[in-house]
């Protein structure tokens, strides 16, 4: 048995982890490899991984995610070992430890105790599965390498002590049993070439904004505008990220929204919360003068001058972090969110002032049901699944449908889109043809999106309704590749444009036709001439059709938004 990436995902999310979709992908081959007995590693029974990338991108916290889902799901009995390397580690200190304990009470028989590959082994000997863990492991003598090269090849040390020779050798039955990690920041630029060839590769990127401003809500819901503050400080540094020495770390992160708040509730003076926050995120000296340098654009993006509040001249007249927030900060986003809502709402009311949408210039009926049925009897069960609507117009029940893109043509073969879209109808199952266009249903049809054929002075338009104000961004991905493939064959240069507000929580800032307008949430106005060639290029470089989304925060985000409540 195998783990699908959506169960690996789900315990990454019930730990609280929130992953890139690469990462979720690399975590299901390391459990799936535990879970292997050794299947699949011919000529490496010993699996070994190298987690690199730069301070503070998560790779200690990943490699402690891949230890609990092991633990969940792989074994319960199964067992981390870890070791921190530091300038001084060389080849005897993977396989031997000071007791200081023993040492203060100069008790010489127990100093010497087993090190970190030591006890992996005598764990494993034991039948037990281990994750040995080793982390930054670069700062570690060049020498060591080959000595840990030595053991993930045949699963064997030298110590030259004959006390703990029955424990350096690795049972060959066990040798599955045990998932080598390391960590690699920059301290080296390069492992020996042999170690590098035989270690697995997994890098890791700075945490994006967007992904810390959900953990952080997560675990203070209470004390938005603080995590909104750091966030925001956070975005305005990672957007500038090669100019630091390094970034702040998740949890450093985490421990200026801890301490702010505590400073809060003291009663601390607002000089005194920022400071504490800027000790936080900026540790190194280095890096300190530039990011005050940096918050000089935060005036003209913001409205607010960051800079005179981290290093005030008036030390008592700083505004307060809820007051920076509220009056300040997001106050342009407020405005555009409420702009682009306005136009959506508009849309709305034209649509119940016509009655239907099915009479904005809808040209003709598609009357596919002999087609359909003819195809169904050599393509199999599509009609008797019930995804053929006779006589049904696709309009009918609700009429809270969004515009969000339409896909133009100056010539138009009808037969051909007929024939691209009956392809598709039996190509997706969460396709449904009815009489005057066609529905793909969204988680179980909490979501909709119509697919409406019209005509105008000769052009044809095909028209892409969503039945919400605010669109996933998989959503949108979809809504580019049915555009490729409704326009498969057809001559006639096509135009697709795409005005609406889209949920994203990969970040699409400074993206050509995309405004940022609250946290997740994203403005998308955008033209693609001659769409038939260009929308897969535009899909792959504006959005990610593997970003993860429920129906509950979309839900709740349209309703915070439509109600007129403050953006929280």
């Amino acid at each position: 048995m195998a783990y699908t990436s959506e169960q690996i995902r789900e315990e990454m999310n019930k730990l609280g982890y929130i992953p890139t979709e690469k990462l979720i992908w690399e975590a299901t081959s390391i459990i799936n490899t535990l879970l292997s007995e050794g299947e699949g590693r011919k000529g490496q029974d010993i699996s070994a991984i190298c987690l690199a990338g730069p301070p503070g991108s998560g790779k200690t916290e990943f490699a402690k995610v891949i230890f609990k889902i092991a633990k969940n799901l792989v074994d319960k009995d199964c067992e981390f070992v870890s070791y921190q390397c530091d300038p001084t580690t060389g080849k005897e200190n993977l396989f031997e430890d000071i007791r200081v304990t023993a040492v203060v009470q100069n008790d010489a028989a127990r100093v010497i105790a087993e090190g970190a590959l030591l006890k992996a082994i005598s764990k494993i000997n034991e039948g037990k599965k281990v994750i040995l863990f080793l982390d930054e492991y670069d700062k570690a003598r060049e020498e060591t390498d080959s000595f840990l090269l030595q053991f993930l090849q045949s699963g064997e040390i030298s110590t030259g002590q004959t006390d703990i020779e029955n424990a350096k050798i690795l049972k060959e039955e066990y040798k599955k049993n045990l998932q080598v990690i390391l960590c690699k920041n920059d301290n080296r630029e390069k492992l020996s070439g042999p170690l590098e060839r035989r270690l697995e590769f997994i890098y890791l990127q700075e945490m994006q904004p967007n992904v810390f401003h959900q953990i952080a809500s997560r675990l203070y819901p209470e004390d938005q505008k603080l995590v909104d503050f750091v966030s925001i400080v956070y975005d305005i540094m990672y957007d500038s990220k090669d100019k630091f020495d390094r970034l702040p770390a998740c949890a450093e992160m985490l421990d200026a929204i801890k301490h702010a708040k505590d400073y809060m509730s003291w009663g601390a003076p607002n000089h005194i919360i920022y400071s504490k926050i800027f000790d936080c995120l900026v540790k190194d000296q280095n890096d300190r003068p530039m990011f005050l340098k940096i918050l000089e654009k935060s005036k003209k993006d913001l409205g607010v001058d960051l800079q005179s509040i981290f290093n005030p001249k008036d030390k008592k007249n700083v505004p307060s972090i809820k007051e920076v927030v509220r009056d300040k900060m997001f106050k342009d986003y407020q405005q555009a969110f409420e702009a682009k809502l306005a136009e959506i709402n508009a849309l709305k009311e034209k649509i119940v002032e016509q009655g239907t949408l099915g009479k904005v210039k809808i040209s003709e009926k598609l009357h596919f049901e002999e087609q359909v049925n003819v195809r169904s009897k050599i393509q199999g069960n599509f009609v008797q699944e019930g995804r053929v609507k006779r006589g049904v117009d696709i309009t009918s029940g609700s009429l809270d449908w969004n515009l969000v893109a339409t896909l133009s043509f100056d010539e138009f073969d009808a037969e051909l889109y007929n024939n691209n879209m009956q392809i598709m109808a039996e190509k997706y199952d969460e396709m449904f043809v009815y009489e005057n266009g066609y529905r793909y249903v969204y988680e179980g049809g909490e979501f909709n999106l119509n697919i409406i054929r019209t005509e105008e002075d000769g052009k044809t338009t095909i028209n892409f309704y969503f039945d919400n104000a605010i669109v996933p961004i998989k959503v949108f991905n979809e809504i580019a590749t049915f555009v490729y493939e409704i326009s498969a064959g057809q001559n006639s240069p096509s135009k697709f444009t795409a005005d609406t507000l889209v949920y994203s929580k990969r970040s699409l800032k400074d993206k050509e036709g995309v405004q940022h307008v609250y946290s997740n949430l994203y403005s998308i106005s955008t033209e693609v001439e001659n769409a038939s060639e260009g929308i897969l290029e535009f899909a792959s470089n504006y959005l990610d059709k593997n970003d993860v989304w429920t129906v509950k925060e979309i839900k709740d985000i349209t309703n915070q938004a439509i109600n007129g409540n403050e953006l929280q």
